[in-house]
C-alpha cells in the first residue's frame, strides 16, 4: 500500500473509533457501588433469619449444612470474606456453579451474608 492510502485508512478507522466512543452510553453513577446493609449484621435475629434462608437455599448440594463445605470449601472460620464481596456474589451469583439471587430482596440477601459473616467467626470443626 501506499501512504495516501494508509493515511486515508487511518483517517477512516479514527472517525469509526471516535464514532464508537460516542455511541456506547457512559456508566451510570454508582453502577458497580454494592448497598450498605441497612441493619447491623451482627444481629442475631438477622442472623437466624439468614441462617434459615442459607438452609433452604445454598446448603443441599454447594455448600453443605452450615456452610460445612459441600463443592465449596467451609465457611467457618472464613475471615477473607468482606460483607459487600458476599453480597455482590449472592446477587450475581458465580455462573455456572451458582445461580444469582437478585430477585430475592436486599434485605433477605444482606440476611444471609449476616449468617455467612457469623460462620466466619465461628472456629472450624465446630
Amino acid at each position: 500500500m501506499n501512504r495516501p492510502t494508509l493515511g486515508v485508512l487511518a483517517w477512516f478507522f479514527s472517525i469509526g473509533v471516535s464514532a464508537a466512543d460516542q455511541l456506547a452510553p457512559p456508566p451510570s453513577p454508582g453502577a458497580n457501588v454494592t448497598p450498605k446493609s441497612s441493619f447491623d449484621l451482627t444481629d442475631p435475629a438477622r442472623i437466624a433469619a439468614g441462617k434459615t434462608r442459607f438452609n433452604a437455599s445454598c446448603n443441599f448440594f454447594c455448600h453443605g449444612n452450615e456452610g460445612s463445605a459441600g463443592k465449596t470449601p467451609a465457611f467457618k472460620g472464613r475471615t477473607d470474606f468482606t460483607a459487600e464481596s458476599l453480597f455482590r456474589v449472592i446477587t450475581e451469583g458465580v455462573k455456572p456453579e451458582m445461580p444469582d439471587y437478585e430477585n430475592m430482596s436486599e434485605e433477605r440477601r444482606w440476611e444471609v451474608v449476616a449468617y455467612i459473616l457469623h460462620l466466619g467467626r465461628q472456629k472450624p470443626g465446630r
